[in-house]
């Protein structure tokens, strides 16, 4: 909950491009079948950290206007 005035911070990795790129769209297909993820793409800094989705600019400011922001 936000007061009236108060500031909202957002830190997100995201990209000038189109569409957020999704690296795990789904466990499962519509299908059923259960799917294995390959060639999987780590963060920088220290330990290691699974990138799950990296958003477009677009689709932060959807997502924040969908939650009246």
């Amino acid at each position: 909950m936000l007061k009236p005035g108060g500031l909202f911070i957002l830190t997100v990795p995201y990209t000038n491009n189109k569409d957020t790129i999704e690296h795990f769209p789904r466990n499962r297909t519509r299908e059923g079948v259960i799917q294995e993820f390959r060639n999987l793409v780590f963060h920088g800094g220290p330990g290691t950290t699974l990138e799950m989705r990296v958003f477009s600019e677009n689709s932060i400011v959807q997502h924040l206007g969908d939650a009246v922001f």
